[in-house]
């Protein structure tokens, strides 16, 4: 039996006899709800964003290990960028939004080489690495001639390649 919290519920749910597609959309449901209200703008846009275009499909079909990721992600006030997937599909919260400048709202769901295609050649091997042995590595102070604002410009970053299980 697994307890499954939900804004002011608690379900108990048999998994033994409920399909894990249907345990997937209530889920996907539950993280990107209307509730509690004031979540911010990307989790607004992830909700109305039409996936099944994408290479990850209807959202109901994501595995649970993505759906949790992407609501830890969309609670922090830190900066968060995150690819999933062979093709680095693109998500990102409200704190990562004036790092893209005005690729955003754009940006989400596209794979990392589109969205940071002047960059993309000196980050893929890091983020290969990591989604092929799944180690993480970490950056400080990374130099970056970007294109945010309509003119190419220096920009420094601290962050780190981390891998998440793809599994269920």
């Amino acid at each position: 039996m697994e307890i499954v919290v939900e804004p002011n519920i608690v379900h108990h749910t048999n998994l033994s006899t409920t399909p894990l597609a249907t345990i997937r959309k209530d889920f996907a449901n539950a993280i990107l709800s209307e509730e509690p209200p004031g979540n911010g703008e990307m989790k607004k846009r992830m909700r109305e964003f039409d996936w099944s275009q994408t290479v990850l499909g209807p959202m109901h079909n994501w595995s649970i290990c993505l759906l949790s990721t992407i609501s830890m992600m969309l609670s922090s006030d830190f900066p968060f960028l995150m690819y999933w997937g062979p093709h680095n599909t693109a998500f990102y919260n409200d704190a990562y939004i004036p790092i893209l400048g005005e690729k955003h709202p754009h940006a989400l769901g596209l794979p990392a080489e589109q969205l940071w295609g002047e960059v993309w050649h000196l980050v893929k091997p890091y983020a290969d690495n990591c989604y092929n042995t799944g180690g993480a590595i970490y950056f400080e102070d990374a130099l970056f001639f970007l294109r945010r604002y309509g003119y190419t410009e220096e920009a420094y970053f601290t962050y780190s390649f981390g891998p998440y299980s793809m599994r269920h």
